[in-house]
């Protein structure tokens, strides 16, 4: 039996699979669906205690623990109203509903 080496190429291609995609990039709202957008900033909104009124979210996220019921009182973080304002821009530049 004799070892055949791999083609360079080959080799790349199959080390690529292997890097995680940057978090900058993953997180990126220019390149999420709407659907991902929505996801996105309900998650960020659960995470700060949101307490969700629409059907959706809830059954998605659930209201257990939440504390905050006006969403203008949600305490977001400087990072967090960066993203938040990004998504929503996201969601108008693709029509999101």
């Amino acid at each position: 039996m004799s070892i055949r080496p791999v083609p360079l190429a080959l080799a790349l291609l199959a080390g690529l699979a292997a890097v995680p995609v940057p978090t900058a990039l993953a997180q990126d709202p220019s390149v999420m669906s709407c659907a991902q957008l929505w996801h996105r900033k309900n998650a960020v909104l659960k995470a700060r205690g949101f307490c969700f009124t629409e059907a959706q979210a809830i059954r998605t996220f659930g209201n257990e623990g939440c504390t905050v019921h006006d969403p203008n009182r949600v305490p977001l973080t400087s990072a967090d109203r960066q993203l938040m304002a990004r998504i929503v821009i996201a969601q108008k530049m693709k029509l999101c509903r």
